[in-house]
């Protein structure tokens, strides 16, 4: 990952720490296979579940999924002229 300012560190250990807490420090895998359906699960939900502060208490799936249409809808709006 590219960091483009101090910001993205911030981001990133709040990242960490968060990851450490709810899934190394609660989790015991016992073959790498469980460890990656676990995480698989985890960042399911981390971003098509759990909402997000920063975006307004959604997902971010349905952030992105939002500004895509709204991205869509800017580019038919100029083709139509």
């Amino acid at each position: 990952m590219l960091l483009r300012d101090i910001s993205d560190v911030a981001y990133i250990e709040s990242f960490n720490g968060k990851f450490r807490d709810e899934c190394l420090n609660e989790q015991w895998f016992e073959t790498l296979a469980q460890a990656r359906q676990e995480l698989a699960r985890l960042r399911r939900d981390y971003n098509e579940v759990r909402p997000h502060s920063a975006i307004g208490r959604i997902p971010p799936a349905q952030f992105a999924a939002v500004h895509r249409q709204r991205a869509g809808d800017g580019r038919h709006k100029h083709e139509i002229t």
